[in-house]
């Protein structure tokens, strides 16, 4: 089925405006809207996998980038609320009236799109979110998302044992506990890495086909 690519440009506080993919094709069952990582874009192993597993649904997708990425700029806490600002402005050029958003989200991802999520709250609410390597601001937003699911790993310095055992209370929380992975879903072992990435590019479909028949 042809998908069709187009892009929207948006400026930025920190200088060269930001490029944002849009992906559509026919009969799409909503808008995926993919927040990578600081150090981690949305052509990495994890975001292209789960990228592909949204358009075989199929739905449309729209992969986003910071303006402090295209600047290469360095972050500060402060700016997290312009990054959202800018994502929100990406994500109104890009969605159709009545659209129902999926969001995706990777580490840093995860709190802007968390800030997303909580200003749209009252006007265009997100019922569907997939957690990858979240950090802990990110836990309640999983708490007021209808349909959540989490992949983390034991290792990830980022998201420690009581933030897992705190995700794990959700009920509607889907989570999945990777042993030994890193902040990357990565281990030591190539082969295992492979293996994780191939478990969770599964995960990924199961999370899509669940929104698709919702």
């Amino acid at each position: 089925m042809a998908i069709r690519e187009s892009t929207i440009t948006i400026p930025s506080q920190w200088g060269m405006p930001t490029t944002h993919r849009v992906e559509r094709q026919p009969r799409s069952s909503g808008l995926v809207v993919i927040f990578p990582g600081s150090q981690y874009p949305v052509d990495a192993p994890l975001l292209h996998y789960a990228r592909l597993a949204a358009l075989a649904r199929p739905l449309d997708v729209l992969s986003l980038e910071y303006g402090f990425q295209v600047n290469r700029a360095d972050m500060r806490r402060e700016d997290f609320p312009v990054l959202a600002e800018e994502a929100m402005q990406a994500i109104g050029a890009a969605a159709r009236d009545g659209e129902k958003l999926i969001f995706v989200s990777k580490s840093l991802g995860t709190f802007v799109a968390s800030l997303v999520q909580q200003s749209l709250a009252s006007t265009r609410p997100v019922g569907d979110h997939l957690f990858l390597t979240p950090l802990p601001a990110a836990i309640r937003t999983m708490q007021d998302t209808p349909h959540a699911m989490v992949v983390v790993g034991t290792a990830d310095p980022l998201f420690e044992s009581q933030n897992i055992a705190s995700v794990s209370q959700l009920g509607h929380v889907a989570l999945h506990v990777v042993p030994e992975a890193d902040h990357a879903l990565e281990v030591e072992d190539y082969r295992g890495s492979l293996r994780i990435l191939h478990d969770v590019a599964e995960w990924c479909g199961d999370f899509f086909q669940q929104v698709h028949n919702g």
